[in-house]
């Protein structure tokens, strides 16, 4: 059974990975984000910016829902907690991590790309996973024989890491995904030019398109 957030991220399909070198941009950001359709997103710690780019969001958009991403070490897990994210992401398993998370209480996907890793997962009670990096292990076709392998738990996905709009449709039709995660809805290139414009055509277009898959 999936948890409320994980059930709002489901009904949008989509989960934006964000990466900002800058706080002041988390704002014009979000509010693109909204302006295009899509009230979500997880801002990655690969910089030392996310802890304030979702504190601030979540004061000035509390309509959003707001993920903390890239959680390797219990020091981005505590920054996470104090920035009020409401959910939080990892690249891989870690079961001594995985363990803290559950006991903050804190909606979670950790990372698998391997029956160990999902394994792992699974036997802490999580079936809900980030599979990563998508497209470089195998794609839809390795999606498709963990979920069957392990399918007793029912087990399901966030794949990221290679998708965009190209095969976008093809990960949304896995019945195991429960929505799709990637960068290619606000290119860096954008928010380092700051083109606003750009990221809510872009969030607009990936919005349509998950819905067509979902009508279908």
């Amino acid at each position: 059974m999936l948890h409320p957030i994980f059930s709002e991220l489901a009904d949008h399909r989509l989960m934006p990975v964000i990466e900002l070198d800058s706080a002041d941009d988390a704002l014009h950001l979000a509010e693109a984000f909204l302006q295009g359709g899509l009230p979500l997103l997880e801002v990655t710690f690969r910089t030392n910016a996310a802890a304030q780019a979702i504190s601030a969001i979540r004061k000035r958009f509390p309509e959003m829902l707001v993920g903390a991403g890239t959680i390797i070490t219990r020091d981005h897990l505590r920054q996470a907690l104090d920035a009020s994210a409401q959910f939080l992401v990892s690249p891989g398993f870690d079961r001594t991590l995985t363990e803290a998370i559950l006991e903050s209480g804190t909606p979670y996907l950790p990372g698998v790309a391997t029956p160990s890793e999902l394994q792992g997962a699974l036997a802490l009670g999580v079936t809900q996973c980030k599979f990563f990096p998508a497209e470089g292990i195998g794609g839809t076709r390795a999606l498709r024989v963990l979920a069957t392998t392990f399918r007793a738990f029912s087990p399901t996905f966030v794949p990221t890491g290679g998708i965009n709009l190209n095969n976008l449709e093809a990960w949304l039709k896995e019945p195991a995904v429960i929505a799709v995660g990637g960068s290619w809805l606000a290119a860096k290139q954008w928010i380092r030019d700051r083109d606003w414009a750009a990221i809510r055509e872009s969030v607009a277009t990936s919005v349509k398109l998950a819905k067509s898959v979902i009508q279908a």
